[in-house]
């Protein structure tokens, strides 16, 4: 899958931020947080009255995502860190933030197809044990 995005660093924490389809969070977030010894934030139940775009914070636990720069000149100003987020399919993807709205949004898709086109902002971090 790749993902336009903008690489962004804070700290020593390099970052991807990108939007999302419903279906595509779906298909691509694979574990949970608890598979890493992670207490994870809970969020509320946000399909059901209204949808707060909030962000999710997904954190790529194994695999080697690529990141394709392009370099992006707008009325004679150059912008950096935009680019391709590529994940080749061997990622192990957790919400490290969202992982109740990852559920709700894959048993909304069972129910509603329709959702399936609906889409939220998404930040990717890399994690790494120890």
């Amino acid at each position: 899958m790749i993902i336009p995005a903008i690489k962004g660093k804070l700290g020593s924490t390099i970052y991807y931020a990108a939007n999302l389809s419903f279906k595509e969070i779906a298909q691509i977030v694979n574990r949970c947080c608890d598979d890493y010894g992670l207490k994870c934030i809970q969020g509320k139940d946000v399909l059901k009255d209204s949808i707060f775009p909030n962000a999710l914070l997904l954190a790529v636990a194994e695999g080697e995502p690529i990141w394709n720069e392009i370099e992006v000149d707008y009325k004679g100003s150059k912008y950096q860190n935009w680019g391709f987020f590529q994940l080749e399919g061997n990622e192990s993807i957790f919400a490290i933030e969202g992982e109740t709205r990852v559920n709700e949004i894959k048993a909304a898709l069972k129910e509603h197809r329709e959702l399936k086109d609906e889409s939220m902002a998404v930040v990717f971090v890399e994690y790494q044990k120890g």
